[in-house]
């Protein structure tokens, strides 16, 4: 009975080691998450001015569809790249 009983706590030892680990590892997938929420933030309202301040330089050379088309194509060019960057760097993983 009394090997039972220290098996059973050992056991319990065990569980609660795991536990206190869980609890950090959450913490940490927690945090690395907010801080990529705010940096996908950042990236986004970076993005947004780019375009903002390639459309108002459009604007001064050439008639507004055309400055529409062109900033259009320079945000799909930026996102492209974004997107194969994220692949590539997936694909390395």
């Amino acid at each position: 009975m009394k090997m039972l009983a220290q098996a059973f706590v050992h056991m319990l030892g065990v569980m609660e080691a795991e536990g206190r680990l869980f609890q950090q590892k959450v913490l940490q997938t927690s945090s690395v998450l907010l801080l990529m929420s705010l940096a996908f933030l950042f990236w986004a309202v970076t993005f947004m001015l780019i375009l903002a301040a390639l459309y108002q330089s459009f604007i001064l050379w050439w008639s507004l569809p055309l400055a529409y088309l062109a900033t259009a194509i320079a945000s799909l060019i930026l996102a492209g790249g974004m997107s194969w960057i994220s692949y590539r760097i997936v694909q390395k993983q």
